[in-house]
């Protein structure tokens, strides 16, 4: 398994984060030409599409790099077209970082004691690297740490508000899952982001933190610095979850949920749901789990907090917001704890069937 690193290059000189500039600025517009021209006419990765856009001083394997996020980035917009339903005559506009292999940018460790590595990195002058010293992260020295993880080749190399970075990946070993621990079911809720199967909640400003950037004006700062504080709060609240203690985690597959027409996902609903990034907070927890060797299972959403724990008697009006009482035996309890009950219960219940069909088998 992969993980990315992020880390500044704060200690490169003014001439060196100048010429980082300067290949960004070429590297980008040759991604966006390579971008008009396929979008248009078409091509793969091959000799005559990687002929197309002259070299702006790009080396070879640079412009070869560009092409090929240019057929990504093509690749990405299409496919969220058609899950959409729309369908665009301009092409997308790349802003963004370039992704290079380890031919054009390369982590090694570095003998001196003030800092951990050396970034060397092609720039636009030909067989001219320049070296920036690079001080590893807690994270980093954390993961390099683990039992045989390395370094893999290659980077990322952006800029954000706070300067020129460099975007590195540890190639961690696939272990088996842990065969001690508690296994919980987890909901991923709007108001509460996370609320356990152990009747712990996590994250109870989630509602606060989407309200922000549901405000923000699109395209601006504060915008920009709102989604930034919920991706920062999100994180936080995932880390919060005990992995060390846990050999299974079970979650709602909750791809899709804000596309569809149904009668309760209105225009109004929609609006309220866009800040509230579950698929990413899902991302997250699968990936801390698997870095705690913990064992990850997504099942049904449909009915979690809609079925009684008690009489698994099942009615959409068994749910009244976070509340949850039941019709039929009057049990009341916090929805979301029902609801992450039941997502444990469905994953044990999945569990047990495919015992039963390899057994069969």
């Amino acid at each position: 398994m992969l993980r990315a690193v992020k880390l500044t290059l704060e200690l490169a000189s003014d001439s060196k984060k100048q010429k980082i500039r300067a290949l960004l600025g070429r590297y980008r517009s040759c991604v966006n030409r390579y971008i008009e021209i396929i979008w248009v006419h078409g091509g793969t990765l091959d000799k005559a599409t990687h002929a197309l856009v002259p070299s702006g001083h790009l080396s070879e394997r640079q412009r070869a790099h560009a092409l090929k996020q240019a057929l990504a980035i093509i690749s990405a917009t299409r496919r969220s077209q058609k899950a959409l339903g729309k369908k665009s005559n301009h092409p997308p506009k790349f802003k963004g970082s370039m992704t290079v292999s380890d031919a054009i940018a390369e982590l090694t460790k570095a003998t001196s004691g003030l800092f951990s590595h050396w970034l060397h990195l092609s720039t636009l002058r030909a067989y001219k690297r320049i070296s920036i010293p690079v001080n590893a992260t807690r994270v980093l020295d954390d993961w390099l740490s683990k039992p045989l993880a390395r370094l893999k080749g290659g980077c990322t190399i952006g800029e954000d508000s706070k300067g020129v970075f460099a975007i590195v990946w540890v190639e961690l070993p696939d272990l088996p899952p842990k065969e001690k621990g508690k296994k919980i079911g987890i909901d991923i809720g709007m108001n509460k982001l996370l609320a356990t199967s152990d009747g712990e909640f996590l994250g109870e400003e989630t509602g606060d933190v989407c309200d922000k950037v549901r405000r923000r004006k699109l395209g601006s700062k504060g915008k920009r610095r709102a989604r930034i504080y919920r991706t920062q709060y999100f994180n936080e609240v995932v880390k919060q979850i005990n992995f060390d203690n846990l050999k299974l985690i079970a979650l709602e597959d909750l791809k899709g949920i804000k596309t569809g027409k149904k009668p309760n996902r209105g225009k109004r609903f929609r609006k309220i749901i866009a800040p509230w990034t579950a698929t990413s907070v899902l991302r997250r927890i699968a990936a801390k789990a698997q870095e705690n060797r913990v064992r990850c299972i997504q099942v049904e959403p449909r009915y979690t907090s809609q079925t009684c724990l008690m009489c698994e008697y099942k009615d959409a009006k068994n749910r009244n917001n976070e509340k949850f009482k039941c019709l039929k035996c009057g049990f009341e309890d916090d929805a979301d704890h029902v609801g992450s009950v039941n997502i444990l219960n469905k994953a044990l219940d999945d569990i047990e069937a495919d015992k039963e069909v390899d057994y069969k088998l």
